[in-house]
């Protein structure tokens, strides 16, 4: 162990296990903390010590955006690729709270949403002055069945002059006042009662009247319990991309046009490029495409893990996506985003491989990648020694090259 580790460590903490380890008894657990990465941020690079309040976004071509909270209300931060500053600001009315940021006619819109009644409120910045008020123009309430509960809200779309918005319930019950178009609408997708332990996710549709349209689950398909991967509009059709519980390394296409059935698409399965694909990856193009892969076990890979050498693949040559994709470079796409080399802390610590990065997003602007992930704080166990990590960060770096 180096003598840097041990003065970290402490006397204090391992003298108690000199004079105490005897034969038979049992050792002292010893507590490392792993260093802050703020500490030792390279140039450029930007940590702060709190995660955004919802999914940060790539707004487009070396920009992204994040919400954060300040004082009463919250701030969309920009972070480009020489610089950062406040693009917009707001207030959900209480006890609403941001659920979901998007980026609408290249300005941030917000939907805040109070998770114990089902009500929202949609609002997009002024056209005008900088940093940008959020003006909410848009109200409303998510059905959800009496006995039911509202556990997230992932996407919205704006389209087709109604807000389409994407969210899950948990907790099957009986239809009452709101529940009731919800739970009619479940029987009409072919659904059974034992298909929804795991939740459902739903389609809300903001327009008079409201109508919500089942996701998940559908027929032949048993469980929801995961997030979709996206929501965007495509070629006349809204595109949910989601995981089929019912099926490890399986994706479902669901495509939903109003006033038509909703259509279950294939996934088409590729070559992959020497690349292996552990999680589903959106990216974009500038000039509006979207590809999304997503990975495919086969009779090797499914034995061990999801990564193996094909791939789904769904692919629009335009797209409306307020929610961004995970990468955005010009002409390529770039999935997943090569950041390895980057490594999640700059000290290296031993111990910090442990941490999983949350919403990696990546994006290209000339030669330069802006890079933001966060890490959550966690704990993991080594022998006798307990690395912990007790804050989370949002961290964002600059990295030059292909």
């Amino acid at each position: 162990m180096r003598l840097a580790t041990l003065l970290r460590l402490g006397l204090a903490t391992l003298i108690p296990c000199f004079v105490g380890c005897a034969k038979g008894s049992h050792a002292r657990t010893v507590q490392n903390v792993i260093p802050n990465p703020c500490e030792s941020r390279k140039t450029g690079d930007v940590c702060l010590g709190q995660l955004p309040l919802t999914a940060p976004i790539v707004a487009g071509e070396g920009r992204i955006w994040a919400l954060f909270p300040r004082d009463h209300g919250f701030v969309v931060r920009e972070f480009a690729e020489s610089a950062e500053r406040v693009i917009a600001e707001g207030s959900c009315q209480s006890p609403m709270k941001p659920a979901v940021l998007g980026a609408v006619v290249h300005r941030p819109a917000i939907l805040c949403v109070d998770f114990e009644t089902g009500k929202y409120a949609y609002g997009q910045s002024e056209p005008s002055g900088e940093p940008f008020a959020i003006r909410f123009e848009l109200e409303g309430t998510l059905a959800v069945s009496a006995g039911d509960r509202l556990r997230e809200v992932s996407h919205f779309v704006p389209w087709g002059g109604k807000l389409a918005i994407l969210y899950r319930t948990f907790a099957s019950s009986s239809p009452q006042d709101g529940g009731a178009v919800a739970t009619a609408s479940l029987a009409q997708s072919g659904a059974t009662a034992s298909s929804v332990g795991t939740g459902k996710w739903w389609l809300h549709f903001a327009s008079s009247p409201a109508s919500v349209e089942p996701m998940c689950p559908r027929a032949g398909m048993a469980q929801c319990g995961a997030s979709p991967i996206t929501l965007y509009a495509a070629e006349g059709q809204l595109h949910v991309i989601l995981p089929n519980g019912k099926s490890h390394g399986s994706f479902l296409h669901i495509a939903h046009q109003p006033g038509k059935d909703t259509q279950v698409l294939p996934v088409t399965d590729v070559q992959s490029t020497g690349k292996s694909l552990s999680n589903a990856c959106v990216a974009g193009l500038s000039n509006g495409g979207v590809s999304v892969y997503t990975p495919t076990a086969n009779l090797v890979s499914s034995l061990t893990s999801w990564q193996g050498d094909r791939m789904g693949l769904v692919e629009h040559k335009n797209a409306l996506m307020p929610q961004g994709p995970d990468v955005f470079a010009a002409t390529q796409t770039r999935c997943p985003p090569e950041v390895k080399s980057l490594g999640t802390f700059p000290n290296g610590s031993l111990g910090a491989t442990q941490a999983q990065t949350q919403w990696l997003r990546a994006t290209r602007a000339n030669q330069t990648w802006v890079i933001g992930y966060g890490v959550k704080a966690f704990s993991v166990k080594q022998g006798e020694v307990t690395y912990s990590y007790p804050e989370s960060y949002w961290i964002l770096r600059r990295h030059g090259g292909s």
